[in-house]
């Protein structure tokens, strides 16, 4: 019976496990955050400098079970440390976000090129939420949540070069002492380095709807979109970034040199010599605005002009508007020329009674007037990526400026009938042999 009274015992013992009492410390750096006597203390040592000090105190804040105050307990140990690290000599004062987001504007760039609108437009947006806290004392989880939040129903891209934007100024803060860790933020790595961009049906893009943008386009624009279809340059870049100087007109070496471009190194561009009597056009053109006081004659003066003979303004906003005024007029004149064209070709093939032809060419209009529609200035850089990059993809990444072949297999649009042509192209190795029968089914046994 005593036997059997201590077994019960025993199995009662490994039932009732005891209780797992809550965690009442924590480490913040090298102090350790601990409860006595229901408030929070620190312990621990600071070294710096080669000299160290030993910290054991209270922090004065309440110690409730929820931990509703632990964040501000954590605060207030890295202010402690940071106090401690100044009295040892070489502390780095706390600055508020405001104060680094400012100093991350002004500070120098190895590309000496200043931050871009959509970044600033962000580091605005940051500072006007956080304002003048001091920026070690803000939770990571606030920086999670503030652009978590900022993007509910934008797109995977938007947030991560939004993300870029807040991970460039905090990495910058870290390493200067301002923050103590990059916050955990889930990364969409598809998003960052995507394999093709936005789908863009460029093979449909042909000589019709283009010819008819430019013929409907003032000489100046003109110009610029077919520089802009020859070299796939972005738009930026073809007005800001070349000057009169950086075309070179040698005969079968006609080249349009662009500066400070995306990349951050200046690209050649190979210009055909099929463009040259455009060249001609627009330079003589140019040449009654430099006589009319509109541009200076100087070689270091933009190449690119408006319409009204003067150069271009940066449009420092949000989004840009650039010259999309001019475009969307062409595409208006252009969608009227196409569709006058087409019925002159449509009616010239029902008097021959081709019936067939008019039909075809009926559908040949409305896919070209639903792609015109679609259009902008950007798909030149995807349709010379695209037509371009199939031939040698070296040549493409030095005429578009892509600094690797990744961003320029970015750009490029697939086409399951360009793929078809390859395959057929290539063929197969022959499995018959030059004996073989319709009627040979030999195998092996």
């Amino acid at each position: 019976d005593e036997a059997e009274v201590m077994s019960v015992a025993a199995v009662t013992k490994f039932r009732r496990p005891k209780a797992k009492a809550p965690k009442t410390t924590w480490r913040e750096g090298a102090l350790t955050i601990f409860v006595r006597d229901r408030h929070y203390h620190v312990r621990g040592t600071i070294r710096h400098a080669g000299l160290k000090k030993r910290v054991r105190e209270s922090l004065e804040i309440p110690f409730s079970r929820e931990n509703e105050d632990l964040e501000a307990a954590k605060a207030a140990a890295r202010a402690l440390a940071e106090k401690v690290r100044g009295e040892l000599g070489g502390g780095v004062a706390p600055r508020s976000f405001a104060e680094v987001a400012l100093g991350y504007l002004q500070r120098p760039r190895k590309k000496k090129k200043p931050l871009g609108a959509t970044s600033v437009v962000v580091i605005r947006e940051l500072t006007a939420h956080f304002g003048t806290r001091i920026l070690r004392d803000i939770p990571s989880a606030e920086f999670v949540s503030f652009i978590d939040e900022r993007n509910v129903g934008n797109t995977a891209e938007t947030r991560e070069r939004q993300l870029n934007v807040l991970v460039a100024l905090l990495t910058v803060a870290i390493a200067a002492g301002q923050y103590p860790t990059m916050p955990d933020f889930v990364r969409n790595q598809e998003a960052r380095n995507p394999s093709t961009r936005k789908t863009r049906p460029v093979e449909r893009v042909g000589t019709t709807i283009v010819s008819a943008i430019f013929r409907c386009s003032h000489i100046a624009n003109t110009f610029q979109y077919a520089i802009e279809e020859i070299t796939g340059a972005r738009v930026s870049s073809v007005l800001f970034g070349c000057s009169l100087g950086d075309l070179n007109l040698a005969p079968g070496k006609m080249i349009l040199r662009f500066h400070d471009t995306k990349p951050g190194f200046d690209v050649p561009a190979a210009l055909p010599e099929e463009m040259r009597a455009l060249v001609d056009a627009f330079l003589a053109w140019r040449g009654e605005q430099v006589r009319a006081g509109h541009v200076a004659p100087g070689s270091d003066e933009r190449l690119i002009l408006t319409p009204k003979g003067v150069p271009y303004v940066k449009n420092d906003s949000y989004t840009g508007t650039r010259n999309k005024t001019a475009w969307a007029g062409a595409k208006r004149r252009a969608k009227i020329l196409i569709e006058q064209e087409y019925e002159l070709a449509i009616s010239a093939c029902e008097a021959k009674g081709d019936r067939r032809t008019a039909d075809e060419l009926r559908r040949k209009k409305a896919d070209d007037l639903a792609i015109l529609k679609r259009l902008t200035q950007h798909w030149f850089r995807h349709l010379l990526a695209t037509t371009l990059g199939r031939l040698d993809p070296k040549a493409a990444m030095q005429q578009g400026g892509w600094k690797d072949a990744r961003s320029l297999a970015g750009y490029m649009m697939s086409d399951a009938e360009y793929q078809r042509e390859l395959v057929e192209k290539r063929g197969m190795t022959d499995w018959r042999g030059s004996d073989w029968h319709e009627s040979d089914t030999r195998g092996d046994e």
